[in-house]
């Protein structure tokens, strides 16, 4: 059996993001189990099973996936994600739908050590957080070395195969090979994410409609547990959506809204505020922002000013004039993009901050371009 982390992940990695949407900036999690042979790419490489009893383990594969299609024109095969495994294994006890899951704590349902220490894992965040290049910096520390084997033995031996053993045992084989397949297709074929999303969101009407035949006006949002499929799918249907369905949804769905605006508000009250700023939950306060209720658009608006604040002078401390815009967070270049600035010569942003204001908006309009000449020649 061989063990490999997989350091096929190119420096310039605007497309490895986690759960909400950021930048990863963490060691990738893949392993090659059994035989495998290399292939070399650039100045990393490849893997690819021999046979096809070898699996590449991985948690969350389709970002990584989309990233070695597009960059490489590399597709994965005999895939085992982690994260798959651990839904299909849910849903067959009936559940649905799924909060952001980790790979600490998806670890921990399948092996009775924790072997991603919650310390270390804090430790690590602030350090990616401190420099956005934390883990493209080579040569590695013996520090980041050993994270990333401790997140490789975090997958194997126990929670591999405990996965692996419980798919067989209920005869999940095909429905599991499907998902693992459908995630690696996410980000390279939009009719397969656009079967995703509708397949969430009939779940997420399913569980609302149960809702509204079950729960009474006097049900509270406090009443369903947390990360509950009741709760998930209230935080996922949007307001225009649930205002057109019963008052127990709409009484509800205000409930959520108020309770994640005072959860953010928190958040960015806290010592840790920088840590805790993620892309989803600016996206969730930009869309806030435009509420029917004036009340509660104006608390978003207010919390999204000072997440701004928050962002740009950590913008301001990381960066300079010159760093490549493609290793700002999906949260920094969504700021940028958002900023009122005319001309180099405004004088109410720092030089920092316009410099990479307007280098990302060159990025954009590139791909952009490039995208519509992909679709006019094909």
């Amino acid at each position: 059996m061989q063990f490999r982390k997989n350091p096929c992940i190119p420096n310039d990695r605007p497309w490895s993001r986690d759960s909400n949407g950021d930048h990863k900036n963490t060691p990738e999690h893949t392993v090659q189990v059994h035989i495998s042979q290399a292939r070399s790419i650039g100045d990393g490489w490849a893997t690819y099973p021999t046979s096809f009893a070898a699996d590449i383990v991985m948690f969350q594969c389709s970002k990584d996936s989309g990233a070695l299609y597009h960059n490489f024109q590399i597709t994965l095969q005999n895939v085992f994600d982690i994260q798959d495994a651990h839904i299909i294994l849910e849903e067959q006890k009936g559940r649905k739908l799924f909060p952001s899951l980790n790979l600490r704590n998806v670890c921990r349902v399948y092996s009775p050590i924790d072997k991603v220490p919650k310390h270390e894992e804090d430790s690590m965040k602030e350090c990616a957080v401190e420099s956005s290049d934390y883990w493209e910096t080579r040569p590695l520390t013996a520090e980041k070395v050993s994270v990333a084997a401790g997140h490789v033995k975090a997958l194997i031996p126990e929670v591999y195969r405990e996965q692996k053993g419980r798919i067989e045992n209920f005869g999940l084989n095909q429905k599991f090979k499907e998902r693992v397949l459908e995630s690696v297709k996410l980000h390279i074929d939009r009719t397969v994410y656009t079967q995703r999303k509708d397949r969430i969101n009939g779940h997420v009407m399913e569980i609302l409609h149960s809702v509204e035949n079950t729960c009474t006006t006097n049900t509270k949002l406090q009443d369903f547990e947390k990360d509950s499929d009741e709760r998930i799918a209230l935080q996922i249907v949007d307001v225009e959506i649930a205002q057109n369905m019963s008052e127990i949804i709409q009484q509800l769905k205000k409930e959520y809204i108020d309770s994640y605006l005072d959860e953010i508000l928190k958040d960015v009250k806290s010592d840790e505020a920088e840590l805790l700023v993620t892309s989803s939950k600016l996206r969730f306060l930009n869309k806030t922002r435009g509420h029917p209720d004036k009340s509660i658009a104006k608390i978003a608006g207010r919390i999204r000013d000072e997440i701004q604040n928050i962002v740009l002078s950590s913008i301001e401390r990381k960066y300079d004039v010159g760093t490549d815009v493609s290793l700002l967070s999906t949260c920094e270049q969504e700021i940028l993009r958002d900023l009122p600035i005319w001309s180099d010569d405004d004088p109410n942003f720092p030089k920092v901050i316009k410099a990479l204001f307007w280098r990302l908006l060159d990025n954009d309009l590139a791909r952009k371009l490039a995208h519509f000449i992909r679709e006019i020649t094909d």
